[in-house]
């Protein structure tokens, strides 16, 4: 039987199809950008999850473009996705991982214990010939999951700019768009840059390359970036070199939103990542 090692949030696809064979109960959440009427290609069996409504609330202004649901709201749909408090979840989504972190961040920081984002998403599944098809499937049980917040740290505003100030806030948008405008003092770490050119996470040694630091082991970092979507796979990289970081959620969609809070542009940074 295979089992889930340690804290990181990755799981392969070849451990992800042995689960299915063993006796563990696991849903497999499909994260997608916005409800949508056609039938993309899923893993079979997999639940639709919709970011922008589901792991989301309502966004605009300073509380930014994807702020954190309310608890109730996605405990709510955690059940009606089938989540129970011993599930074993396991998301993807079909591009860059990044909204399958999204899941990952969000159900952790609301207490459940076993989520996984799928390593190389949809592109690794089907590159094994594993079970695919176009067929939402059927609603699953109710769940009876309880989820509560507070499990994953977490940055305000303030708190962003403070661990900007130290030199220990990770921008993890591109460069060029970093270059256009960010926090004054975060350090310019593109989550595209932890990840290899087959969409897997990179392996542990050049991973470390790439976020390496002279913090210290035990040093708080915070992570930004456009809307909080990018910036929680940025943590689940940190997370799986043993590295917690805090989710700064409003990112740059809410730090821009408020006019007195400064701005810097270019891309000096202290360390290029």
């Amino acid at each position: 039987m295979t089992e889930l090692k340690g804290a990181n949030p990755f799981i392969s696809a070849e451990d992800l199809a042995s689960l299915q064979q063993a006796d563990r109960p696991v849903v497999i959440l499909a994260v997608v950008s916005d409800a949508q009427d056609d039938k993309p290609l899923r893993i079979e069996g997999a639940i639709d999850v919709v970011l922008a409504s589901e792991l989301a609330g309502p966004g605009g202004g300073t509380q930014g473009a994807r702020p954190l649901p309310a608890v109730a709201d996605l405990q709510q749909a955690a059940r009606r996705w089938g989540l129970n408090d011993d599930t074993i979840v396991v998301t993807y989504d079909n591009g860059s991982g990044f909204a399958a972190a999204r899941a990952w961040w969000t159900l952790t920081w609301a207490g459940a214990r076993h989520v996984h984002i799928l390593d190389g998403g949809l592109a690794a599944w089907t590159l094994l010939g594993l079970p695919v098809s176009r067929q939402h499937p059927a609603p699953p049980a109710q769940g009876d999951i309880v989820l509560t917040t507070g499990h994953l740290p977490v940055l305000d505003a303030d708190g962003a700019f403070r661990l900007a100030g130290k030199n220990k806030l990770f921008d993890a948008r591109t460069e060029d768009v970093f270059a256009r405008g960010h926090i004054p003092g975060a350090i310019n770490a593109s989550a595209s840059r932890s990840r290899a050119t087959d969409g897997r996470l990179l392996p542990h040694d050049d991973l470390r390359a790439t976020l390496s630091d002279d913090f210290g082991d035990r040093a708080e970092i915070g992570v930004y970036c456009g809307s909080g979507v990018s910036a929680a796979y940025q943590i689940a990289a940190l997370a799986a070199l043993g590295r917690p970081a805090a989710l700064y959620p409003g990112s740059w969609s809410a730090w821009s939103a408020d006019p007195h809070r400064p701005v810097q542009i270019g891309t000096f940074q202290k360390r290029a990542g």
